[in-house]
């Protein structure tokens, strides 16, 4: 018998593609540590080519309460585009209803399926902070905002967690703070603008 509760037991499911090198399994794994220290069951299946820097790559991550069937996502709640790429590539597989967030550094604005769009000049700040490598962070900053948006129970706490657990130097945990704060502010801004 099926239990009702846990059938309806909220989940959210996010889609992060890019290339080899921006930090897509990054985001990922802090994300997936940022939601276990919610106690929230997490699922991350991150795929990559065999080109390490500049090849196709993209990571699946799935949140509940309850239990997960699979990490494989069909429909995304969210999708995370780093590069234009990945963004034609992987923006059919985010559903109607839900988020679409580019670095908008690097994609030029285009029409997509999604209801609610989101463009983050995520290298740029992450230029401005002092190294274009924590544009990942900057985006992980305003996915945060919106996913509160539809009720994701993690904080900034959960998320800071997830950067130290992931990162062990501590002048990179420190930039990728920063930077995650940036995109939080970015999203903030751009939604109550909107």
């Amino acid at each position: 018998m099926v239990d009702r509760l846990r059938h309806h037991s909220p989940s959210w499911k996010v889609l992060i593609g890019g290339s080899g090198g921006q930090g897509v399994l990054t985001m990922g794994k802090i994300l997936a540590c940022a939601g276990i220290e919610r106690r929230l069951n997490v699922s991350f299946l991150p795929s990559y080519g065999a080109e390490m820097r500049g090849g196709y790559v993209y990571s699946m991550l799935s949140f509940s309460f309850s239990e997960l069937a699979s990490p494989v996502i069909s429909l995304a709640d969210c999708g995370v585009f780093l590069d234009e790429s990945s963004l034609r590539m992987l923006r059919d597989r985010v559903k109607r209803t839900g988020w679409c967030l580019w670095n908008s550094s690097l994609i030029e604005p285009h029409e997509n399926n999604c209801s609610s769009n989101l463009a983050i000049p995520a290298s740029e700040m992450a230029e401005t902070i002092g190294d274009v490598r924590v544009a990942n962070s900057v985006m992980t900053g305003a996915l945060l905002v919106v996913l509160n948006s539809i009720k994701f129970p993690v904080t900034m706490d959960d998320l800071l967690v997830g950067i130290r657990e992931t990162i062990h130097d501590r002048k990179q945990q420190s930039l990728n703070w920063r930077a995650v704060l940036q995109g939080k502010k970015l999203a903030e801004k751009a939604l109550n603008n909107g």
